[in-house]
């Protein structure tokens, strides 16, 4: 179980998370006055990209859950599976800004390093924390395991993460002219480039994508049912904005936009559906 300060720190992230995510999706707002007490930190760095920016705050959201849901749910798995997203996305991200200090004024360099150096130590202190050492009580979610179904949901829905993150994170450029590969443009046709945006939401995606792969492994329902509860929050949002923004795709790219925003939403949505494997009784 988790200790008060493991809880307080996932409590604190999970509005955090959650903040940005309400604020992104007004993403002229979000653009100019982030981080709201000094101003333009977004606007600095990058043309306005609307797509970017929502998608960013849907994957915010995703975490929000998730985070919150391993506060509630108590197991020091779930927290280190949050650290560890944590740490995958604060590492690239303070690199980032750290060697990208020159368009900023010298106190908003000062705070903007501060601030992106502090987000990797807070995924390394809720990944070291050591839990209370309770056993998970018997017939709880963190017995009860995940079906074949759900596990395989999951792990397909991380190998998504995974490539989407990989490729925003590290090939940023190749990122906005080339995704989804099969097809090119699909960010091109829908705002300019900005590194720093793409980058962001790549590494959201590599974060959401160790919270996914880490709930198959750990191999809990409730972990299962968190995970899935992210990609279902995030696949909202991002449905929303790309069915009110077709028309600037060819119809063929259309119908695939559509039918992987769909398959984004129901894949999460049976894994949340699908009941658990009952628990092992204890003594057999």
């Amino acid at each position: 179980m988790q200790r008060t300060l493991t809880r307080s720190i996932l409590v604190a992230l999970s509005l955090v998370s959650a903040a940005i995510a309400i604020w992104a999706q007004f993403p002229h707002s979000f653009y100019e006055y982030f981080p709201g007490f000094r101003w333009h930190w977004v606007a600095m760095d990058g043309p306005f990209n609307e797509h970017l920016i929502r998608d960013y705050g849907g994957l915010n959201l995703a975490l929000s859950v998730f985070l919150a849901g391993a506060a509630i749910a108590g197991t020091t798995s779930l927290a280190r599976i949050g650290g560890l997203a944590l740490l995958v996305f604060h590492g690239p991200h303070a690199l980032y800004h750290l060697t990208h200090l020159h368009p900023f004024p010298p106190l908003d360099a000062v705070l903007i390093a501060v601030g992106t150096a502090g987000g990797p130590v807070v995924g390394l202190l809720v990944l070291a924390m050591p839990g209370r050492g309770a056993p998970p009580e018997p017939g709880t979610d963190e017995e009860r395991g995940q079906r074949t179904v759900t596990r395989l949901i999951l792990l397909l829905l991380g190998a998504t993460g995974l490539a989407t993150g990989s490729w925003a994170q590290f090939l940023p450029t190749s990122f906005y002219r080339d995704f989804p590969g099969v097809r090119s443009g699909w960010i091109m046709l829908d705002g300019p480039f900005n590194e720093h945006l793409t980058r962001d939401v790549g590494g959201m995606f590599l974060a959401l994508a160790v919270l996914t792969i880490g709930a198959a492994v750990l191999g809990g329902i409730g972990a299962a049912r968190l995970a899935a509860a992210g990609w279902l929050a995030f696949s909202v949002v991002h449905f929303a904005y790309h069915v009110a923004h077709l028309h600037v795709y060819q119809p063929f790219d259309q119908v695939l936009n559509v039918v992987g925003l769909a398959a984004l939403l129901v894949l999460p949505l049976v894994a949340l559906a699908v009941p658990a494997r009952p628990a092992v009784a204890h003594g057999q």
